[in-house]
């Protein structure tokens, strides 16, 4: 077996992720990154429903992810019956009760800034959960970035 370090990998898995999850252990060194639903695409439950299932999903991501791993979420806010519903909020809560850490809170700007946005807000969370903290980066890179960059 060599000592050489083996370069990054990348595995995009398309599945129902929470049953994915339970059925498969995490790979040593695995990190997740991921999008979770909004309400909208969760028909079946209410806003109090969602937002439970919405903690315990992002729980479930953050437990599954090897101590060594981190767990990203990209997730954008939204205004239901006139109020806003923050997922960043909604995040971080998932990672208090697992017992985990923020390492990082980015903002994405989703339109330009000044630009007035109906419905959700024209930025984005990108969230770094980790069980542990890590030394911190000599080159953290931007908390604000102007762009999401290409989005099919």
């Amino acid at each position: 077996m060599s000592d050489e370090p083996r370069a990054p990998s990348r595995i995009i898995i398309q599945a129902e992720a929470l049953a994915w999850l339970e059925a498969n252990p995490a790979p040593p060194g695995a990190s997740v990154v991921t999008s979770l639903p909004d309400v909208s695409e969760c028909s079946h439950l209410d806003l109090e429903g969602w937002k439970e299932w919405f903690v315990a999903a992002a729980q479930r991501v953050i437990a599954w992810t090897p101590r060594e791993g981190v767990s990203i979420f990209f997730q954008s806010d939204i205004r239901h019956d006139g109020m806003l519903v923050d997922k960043g909020y909604l995040v971080m809560k998932a990672a208090e009760r697992e017992g985990a850490k923020v390492l990082w809170h980015k903002i994405v700007c989703r339109k330009p800034p000044g630009t007035i946005a109906f419905g959700r807000p024209s930025w984005s969370h990108m969230l770094c959960i980790a069980h542990e903290v890590r030394p911190t980066p000599k080159r953290p890179g931007p908390d604000v970035m102007p762009d999401a960059g290409f989005m099919p």
